[in-house]
């Protein structure tokens, strides 16, 4: 009998906290509302109905994201972040 794996709901650490303010930026730049986070949120942004948000896993000293987030910081990795440094 075949087992299901457990499906991956949370990320860690694909952001660095040094890297916040640039990732507000990103997305802003794709027409994301940032808004007031709350609690251990550090981004919280809304667009078309879709809420995201980044928090902080003080425990683990990470900051922790869903699918969602996940897919948008690859793309602030890949296409914003690495193209801004390469460009230095």
């Amino acid at each position: 009998m075949e087992r299901k794996k457990k499906e991956q709901t949370e990320w860690r650490g694909l952001i660095k906290l040094v890297d916040i303010i640039d990732m507000c930026l990103y997305l802003k730049s794709r027409e994301w509302e940032i808004v007031e986070p709350e609690g251990d949120e550090l981004i919280r942004a809304r667009r078309d109905g879709t809420q995201i948000t980044y928090r902080w896993d003080a425990a683990k000293k990470h900051i922790v994201c869903g699918r969602h987030e996940m897919a948008l910081a690859y793309c602030y990795k890949i296409f914003y972040r690495d193209a801004w440094e390469n460009n230095l």
